[in-house]
């Protein structure tokens, strides 16, 4: 009976495969014939296939018992560079990730980057696709300086492998400009922003999603250190944009009460009036008055109001 699971992962067992899989398990949890390496293997990637089928049925906490067992094997049998340890592992960090448990999904994390840049060179789209995993670890923890020194290295990297003429290097640097503005580098941000948009201007078309997000995130920057002209500019380009694509009718009402914040900085309540009162309109039809930007929009809308007198 051939338990194997060959190069693609299956997302679904019968029940006479799942019964077959447990019982090779059970054979060798019991055999005390586990230090041949074949059996070993056998061992291991029945371990991989239960991990694999518990986490497609959202059992992540059995999941990542079994992967840690599958792991621990895997290191004093095959070594740490065996590709079937690295996929193992970079399994583990994915469930991890999946139920929050950030701070695990760093540190097994880090070391499938290390053992990658070890194996493949520090220029490797493996390495690069494993930093860029630890970016949205650490982002979602809110380690902020942590997130701006990978974005940076992995924009790096990726000039090096792309050129500069291309979308993955023009993106990373986007990637980059907002981990500088988490970490309120107004000057990097804004320097690095328009550089990226002036890429992805040349690249891509304008209603790309990362252009847009660029010129908002540009946009924001300007109106952090009060150049609330600039940050209106374009803003209300991304509006137009975002009004004429499809299935972007959220992204348009935030884009709206963005705007209506900076025309209200600016002293133009008028507008921002107008432009806020939209917005909770459409948020109010697609979200619901429960949703946290509904009401944050309309306390925004009340404070205008008070100003307006």
């Amino acid at each position: 009976y051939d338990i194997s699971l060959n190069k693609q992962f299956k997302t679904s067992y019968s029940d006479e495969e799942l019964k077959q899989i447990s019982k090779t398990v059970s054979t060798y949890d019991s055999s005390g014939d586990a230090k041949k390496t074949i059996l070993f293997k056998d061992y291991t990637t029945s371990l991989y296939n239960l991990e694999r089928y518990n986490a497609s049925v959202g059992n992540y906490a059995e999941a990542i018992r079994l992967g840690t067992v599958e792991i621990v094997i895997r290191e004093k049998v095959f070594g740490k560079e065996d590709p079937t340890y690295i996929e193992s592992l970079g399994s583990l960090v994915d469930n991890y990730a999946i139920i929050g448990n950030y701070d695990e999904a760093i540190r097994l994390g880090t070391e499938v980057a290390n053992i990658r840049k070890k194996l493949f060179g520090p220029e490797s789209p493996y390495y690069v696709n494993s930093l860029e995993n630890l970016v949205s670890y650490n982002r979602e923890i809110k380690n902020f300086n942590e997130v701006a020194r990978l974005q940076q290295e992995v924009t790096k990297i990726k000039k090096i492998i792309y050129g500069v003429d291309h979308i993955e290097y023009a993106l990373s640097l986007a990637n980059l400009a907002v981990g500088y503005s988490d970490v309120k580098n107004h000057k990097e941000a804004i320097r690095i922003g328009k550089e990226a948009i002036g890429l992805l201007k040349r690249i891509v078309d304008t209603d790309n999603p990362g252009y847009v997000t660029s010129i908002i995130t540009l946009a924001y920057e300007y109106f952090e250190i009060g150049n609330y002209i600039e940050a209106i500019r374009l803003e209300t380009e991304a509006t137009k944009i975002l009004k004429n694509i499809k299935g972007a009718e959220y992204s348009y009402a935030m884009s709206l009460s963005r705007l209506a914040r900076y025309y209200t900085f600016f002293g133009n309540y008028n507008e921002a009036l107008q432009l806020g009162t939209e917005a909770i309109g459409i948020l109010k039809r697609i979200v619901g008055t429960d949703h946290l930007d509904y009401a944050e929009s309309l306390s925004n809308l009340a404070r205008l109001y008070s100003k307006l007198g």
